[in-house]
């Protein structure tokens, strides 16, 4: 009966509360050092229901990260897909990535390690590229649709190729100290002509 009642307990403790413990935990031990145990006691749980629950801690730090990162991935899509000039979205997009990971610790443990090649999260390279395609495949099929990309291009492919990018400018604002307006012309002068219709090009 005991067991039961704790696995209805675990049932009602919603992934926020135990997100929101998880962030209580590294505020107070640090990122690398919090454990399981300090994460139980802020969601007033035990160890058994959280590994019940996500597995590891591993896969509790990763749920954590794409349930933060998803939601500023759908606004940027929604911000984009309604400019009035996609290109121009596309670009400030990229920019705006490089600032989030600047200013957003949580956007940071998920992307920074593959820039720097520190340990990563287990499943945060799938993470990263799966939330990469959630982004970028609709914004890509707009942009064909519109002739804006070339027609033979595959939108998956191309939303890879954005996120790849994604990381190396991100490596050269961190690693090689390159700004923003130096981040621009790379985009403007390497990465997006690669995919810009001859249409498209000859209207810039």
């Amino acid at each position: 009966m005991k067991k039961s009642a704790q696995t209805i307990s675990l049932q009602r403790v919603s992934d926020d509360v135990i997100f929101d413990a998880v962030r209580r935990s590294i505020d107070a031990h640090g990122a690398t050092k919090f454990t399981m145990t300090h994460v139980a006691q802020f969601a007033k749980l035990t160890r058994v229901q959280l590994y019940n629950r996500f597995g590891s801690r591993d896969a509790l730090i990763l749920a954590l990260l794409v349930d933060h990162v998803i939601s500023f991935k759908r606004n940027v899509t929604h911000d984009i897909l309604a400019a009035d000039d996609l290109v121009l979205g596309i670009r400030e997009a990229l920019i705006d990535g490089i600032n989030l990971v600047k200013e957003d610790p949580y956007f940071t443990m998920l992307i920074m390690p593959a820039v720097t090649g520190q340990t990563q999260v287990d499943g945060s390279s799938k993470a990263i590229m799966k939330l990469g395609r959630e982004q970028w495949v609709p914004i890509a099929k707009r942009a064909i649709d519109d002739d804006i990309f070339k027609p033979d291009l595959v939108p998956e492919d191309i939303a890879d190729w954005l996120t790849f990018n994604e990381i190396t400018l991100l490596n050269a604002a961190k690693t090689y100290g390159k700004s923003l307006d130096q981040c621009r012309v790379y985009i403007d002068n390497y990465i997006l002509p690669s995919l810009l219709s001859s249409k498209a090009i000859d209207k810039s």
